[in-house]
């Protein structure tokens, strides 16, 4: 993986943590990136396209299932074009753990912003949760505003930096 793609994925996890969007226009410009690398280097575009597809769709039905947002499904279809066919349980098995990780400290965080200190509370009374988010902005309506988000990028971030580094 090249610098250019490292800068691209971690711009786009700066800008999920800070706004809960990812820009198309890094998206394109990632997934430009990449169609250049395969044909430069002449790689196996069937495998990058199968890749691509597959992240993509199951992505769109965790999207349908309201666990992903938009900018995730096209963010995951990216990663998967430039991970290919072959690779993809490997790197998805990276970002699962990663995620599962960042999840962990992320409600540890807004459970510590709400002056939670007994973690049974949340199992009697889960609508704690709601608007916990530390990013909550009261001027903001749509999706979030009374739910307990956590910014998926950089955990797709590091699950391609652990894939990269042991695969």
């Amino acid at each position: 993986m090249s610098i250019v793609f490292w800068f691209l994925l971690f711009v786009i996890s700066v800008k999920d943590l800070k706004d809960n969007k990812i820009p198309n226009i890094l998206l394109l410009l990632m997934l430009a990136y990449e169609c250049l690398r395969l044909i430069s280097s002449k790689g196996d575009l069937m495998s990058a396209l199968l890749g691509g597809l597959i992240f993509f769709m199951f992505s769109f039905v965790l999207y349908l299932l309201r666990a992903l947002s938009p900018g995730d499904v096209k963010l995951l279809g990216v990663i998967g074009f430039h991970a290919g066919f072959g690779n993809l349980v490997d790197m998805t098995l990276c970002i699962a753990i990663f995620s599962g990780i960042v999840a962990i400290f992320y409600l540890a965080y807004n459970l510590s912003f709400l002056g939670i200190t007994n973690l049974s509370i949340i199992f009697t009374q889960p609508s704690l949760l709601k608007g916990s988010n530390s990013n909550y902005n009261k001027s903001q309506v749509g999706r979030y505003t009374d739910k307990l988000t956590m910014p998926f990028a950089p955990c797709v971030l590091l699950g391609a930096a652990a894939y990269s580094l042991f695969y």
